[in-house]
């Protein structure tokens, strides 16, 4: 899903925000001693895995806990020419599927596996031709026999759910709803089709194997690839109608049931995504499936600046949270393409070729540094976020600043003016002229303290007797912990591609700025953070 950014924004800030409502440069934030549980699996480093390259999937071993992995079999079943040979190839590939699944299990993680492409042998056109983003023809066909493609998907759930004994969720497809039909050159009644008999299939195999669908690009899109204006008219919406009326008496199912709904969502600012799913909660209620959970299987954001992505992932998980968001997989791993220079506008938190880090993956190495409950956190601020935990004498810190002009500008608004924003998206229509002078000089005020440093003061609950304590503090920004920053440095000197690669791979690691001495923790600690910064805090007793 992509929002207009420019005049809409303005018009609304012009309408329904004034000067003196302001984010202060200064702001107090307050860690309780009181446990709000866990931390949850949503908040623990996932990622989407699949096209993923041998070396990057080891550096998930770096990596103590996981929440979630999402994988794809769709390789696997592209090359394959007939059912038979498929078969083969799944057995043949059954050590390495064990031993992925201990890795990932072991470290807590669960496994979402994508089953995307119409076998060759199932489709109902037998082209090779290429489409678009790197499908073929006829793995974007729907199946020439659904019941066919049912008993395929019944071998493959029992093989992964009853042979192998994993307990993994099932995603069905991969955006059909993409610009181009890349991936769905059906219609809409065919792909609710395959839906009921890959639910049968999976059923049938397994009982209690868990379902995730429709794996949509954009929560509002429609087969086709342009988002649908009244959002009651996208692919999703007609999933769950199709699914609550659709019964299949052969297994006793009064409606498909559905466990996740899962999309994608790039370049969402935080504010606008909690409208999102205010929505979709209303139509699972609406259709009976309120028990069903929200899967976010691919998202990512803020590409052409790596410093600010680090500090958008803190944002978006912190909404993820609150918004109570069953799992989330970042997209992705690595690079899908090679560029021409190492570090380009890809998805990955590692670059295709030397697979180095960028900030992004420092940004879930931080979150895998933190052990035990989750404390309460009280804060004034806008656009400084937190999440802090607790474990035997110890307390680990995270800070971001995401100083986004437009996504604190829209924090500010009301839940009723989020609304009429959105309608205004979905008719884009432009409001009237007079008032874009001022929403421009409003805009331009926050763009402007966007660019400030916030003084952070950090009150501490008194949690334990110590005198002293000690402090270390790690940081991602434009210097420290960030691979891209010396990489772009040193071609900027007008270094060779060479140097800059062996410059970024010896600062790619996390980084610790400063280890300090406290006193106690009765007064405030005092942080100076840039705009899109992520700092770190490990206090324990000395």
């Amino acid at each position: 899903m992509r929002y207009k950014k420019g005049l809409l924004f303005l018009i609304f800030i012009a309408y329904f925000f004034s000067p003196q409502n302001v984010a202060s440069k200064t702001c107090d934030i307050f860690i309780k001693s009181k446990s709000i549980g866990k931390l949850p699996r949503v908040l623990r480093p996932s990622v989407f895995a699949g096209w993923a390259d041998k070396r990057a999937l080891m550096k998930l071993c770096e990596f103590r806990h996981l929440g979630f992995i999402r994988l794809t079999l769709s390789s696997l079943i592209s090359d394959c020419t007939s059912f038979e040979e498929y078969k083969k190839r799944l057995h043949r590939s059954k050590s390495t599927f064990l031993k992925i699944f201990h890795e990932i299990s072991s470290r807590g993680g669960k496994i979402i596996l994508e089953i995307s492409k119409t076998p060759y042998w199932l489709s109902s056109n037998p082209s090779r031709r290429d489409t678009c983003n790197g499908w073929k023809v006829f793995e974007a066909y729907p199946p020439k026999d659904f019941e066919s493609y049912e008993r395929f998907v019944k071998y493959t759930v029992n093989f992964f759910s009853n042979e192998m004994h994993m307990d993994l969720i099932y995603e069905i497809w991969a955006e059909p709803d993409l610009k181009g039909r890349c991936m769905w050159r059906g219609n809409r009644k065919d792909f609710l089709k395959l839906i009921k008999h890959f639910i049968k299939g999976a059923k049938r195999a397994n009982p209690n194997s868990k379902i995730a669908l429709p794996s949509l690009s954009s929560w509002r899109g429609k087969i086709g690839g342009k988002d649908a204006l009244n959002p009651e008219d996208s692919l999703l919406f007609a999933v769950l109608n199709y699914a609550s009326k659709t019964r299949v008496k052969e297994i006793g199912l009064k409606r498909l049931p559905i466990d996740y709904i899962s999309f994608h969502s790039f370049d969402v600012r935080p504010t606008l995504f909690i409208f999102t799913i205010e929505t979709i909660k209303r139509w699972l209620w609406h259709f009976g499936y309120n028990k069903t959970k929200i899967l976010i299987t691919e998202w990512n954001g803020f590409r052409k600046n790596l410093t600010k992505n680090a500090v958008y992932y803190f944002a978006m998980l912190n909404v993820f949270h609150k918004m109570g968001i069953y799992g989330q997989t970042f997209a992705s791993l690595q690079d899908f393409h090679l560029g021409f220079l190492e570090f380009h506008e890809d998805y990955g938190m590692l670059t295709k070729k030397y697979v180095i880090k960028k900030p992004i993956f420092n940004a879930m190495k931080f979150l895998d540094m933190m052990d035990g409950d989750m404390l309460e956190i009280q804060s004034d601020s806008q656009s400084v976020g937190i999440i802090a935990t607790k474990l035997g004498k110890k307390i680990d810190i995270i800070l971001w600043n995401f100083s986004d002009p437009i996504e604190n500008t829209l924090k500010l608004l009301s839940k009723q003016y989020l609304i009429k924003l959105q309608r205004y998206i979905n008719k884009g229509s432009i409001d009237k002229e007079k008032d874009l002078s001022l929403a421009r000089n409003i805009y331009a005020r926050m763009k402007r303290l966007s660019t400030q440093k916030q003084n952070i003061f950090l009150h501490i609950d008194k949690m334990f007797g110590f005198k002293e304590y000690k402090c270390e503090i790690y940081a991602i920004n434009d210097s420290s912990s960030n691979a891209y920053y010396y990489y772009a440095k040193t071609i900027q000197r007008g270094k060779s591609q060479r140097e800059a690669i062996i410059s970024a791979i010896n600062h790619q690691e996390i980084k610790k700025i400063k280890e300090i001495k406290i006193k106690g923790l009765d007064k405030p600690l005092n942080i100076l953070m840039e705009p899109y910064s992520v700092y770190m805090l490990r206090i324990s007793g000395t």
